[in-house]
């Protein structure tokens, strides 16, 4: 635990570590791996439905897949966006490891709401659990504030978490087909411009190569 927070050198390497995870999993996902086809699906929809219904019902192939495997699906982007949080408070010195609060309940209570520096927090190495921050936590105003993101993905993200903890009472419902640009969208602007344009910048900082991510998904 200790080690992620040694020396600036270590903190901003596994930053860039966590963030590569982050982008191996967005990757993995049906909605960047499908996107074309669910733009597709998602351009022909709103037609059909602005035309009145009129003609040929659009395929709706990929938009069925999607629904089968949604809370699979909720889980990956769910760790996905978690892992580039936390990069990016390890990257910015906040501890992520919780706070003990049978050794210090007052940084303990005062983590859930706000960052704590890991220079501010002495003998840190004593007093922290083995267990990270919650997901919950990385969407706290104070937290939000350090991530440079939009109000749209910050609110994007939050659907994602609670959508995710639905996967203990999974639900088969339906999803509307016209939203897929917009996702789709959504998500490509934040692999291209939070995920592989950090390890680009981690790269170049610390003067490690394989830190760099490959082309940006297009």
């Amino acid at each position: 635990m200790a080690a992620y927070y040694k020396n600036e050198f270590i903190r901003k390497h596994r930053s860039a570590v966590l963030n590569a995870e982050s982008y191996k999993i967005f990757n993995d996902s049906f909605l960047i791996t499908n996107r074309n086809a669910l733009i597709l699906e998602s351009i022909e929809t709103a037609k059909f439905l602005s035309d009145g219904m009129r003609g040929t019902r659009p395929s709706q192939e990929h938009t069925c897949r999607f629904v089968q495997m949604q809370n699979l699906e909720y889980l990956k982007l769910g760790c996905a966006f978690e892992l580039s949080l936390k990069a990016k408070l390890l990257y910015g010195g906040i501890l992520l490891h919780k706070i003990d609060q049978n050794k210090n309940k007052h940084e303990a209570k005062k983590q859930r709401k706000t960052p704590i520096k890991i220079l501010d927090f002495i003998d840190y190495e004593s007093k922290i659990s083995n267990k990270t921050l919650d997901f919950s936590t990385l969407l706290e105003p104070n937290y939000v504030e350090l991530y440079e993101i939009s109000e749209a993905e910050s609110n994007y993200i939050e659907s994602i978490r609670t959508l995710r903890n639905e996967i203990h009472f999974p639900e088969d419902g339906g999803v509307d087909s016209t939203q897929w640009e917009g996702v789709c969208a959504l998500l490509m602007n934040y692999v291209n411009e939070k995920i592989v344009k950090f390890n680009e910048s981690i790269s170049q900082e610390i003067q490690l190569k394989q830190m760099l991510l490959p082309q940006a998904i297009i």
